[in-house]
């Protein structure tokens, strides 16, 4: 069975909503952050980065959640496009939300300067996270367009970008587009997010 190295992030979000749409069985095992325990030897060993979330499915560990939810589709013969121009689609929006959308995401309010007490705040730097934030939603947008889904069926895309858009939309870090609004009703409809992400 499938081991997924867990905690409460929407990076995790991620692999639980791609794990539930295929109907993989799979069992978490928890990684206490709190505690450090991503800074442990045992840990370092399946994911030398030291973040969350890790698998080992059946002997292959695969760690960063791009990476996974590749593998599982890849593995599984679903939610990767089998049309050249939607698999782009797909997989351009699982690399947009992993090297631009997460971190100034993060950075910014997640885990970033929101987060810190207000007179530990750096203004300036708020100000260049929104105004890249800002940018960002609007190049999201127009991947959307007004299509139901990035690569026109839903995919490993959508999956990525999911839990990030959702939680920043959710703390007020930005204000959907009616395409954005839409596709994040239509993402919190499915079973698998429900059971993924259940409150």
């Amino acid at each position: 069975m499938l081991t997924l190295y867990s905690h409460d992030s929407p990076n995790v979000d991620k692999v639980r909503i791609a794990l539930h749409e295929l109907g993989v069985a799979f069992r978490e095992e928890d990684v206490d952050l709190e505690k450090k325990q991503q800074t442990d030897e045992r840990f370092l060993a399946i994911n030398p980065n030291g973040r969350i979330p890790a698998v080992n499915d059946e002997g292959v560990v695969i760690w960063e959640s791009g990476a996974i939810l590749l593998h599982l589709a890849l593995k599984h013969g679903a939610l990767l496009p089998g049309a050249a121009d939607r698999r782009a689609s797909a997989l351009q929006a699982v690399f947009l939300e992993s090297s631009a959308l997460s971190p100034i995401i993060g950075g910014y309010g997640l885990v970033g300067q929101l987060s810190l007490p207000e007179a530990e705040r750096n203004g300036a730097r708020i100000g260049q996270l929104q105004k890249e934030l800002a940018r960002l939603v609007r190049v999201v947008d127009r991947m959307l367009g007004d299509r139901e889904y990035f690569a026109t069926e839903f995919s490993i895309g959508d999956i990525q970008l999911y839990p990030v858009l959702a939680k920043a939309a959710k703390f007020g870090l930005f204000t959907p587009t009616p395409a954005i609004g839409g596709w994040l009703a239509r993402m919190q409809a499915r079973p698998s997010v429900r059971k993924a992400m259940p409150t």
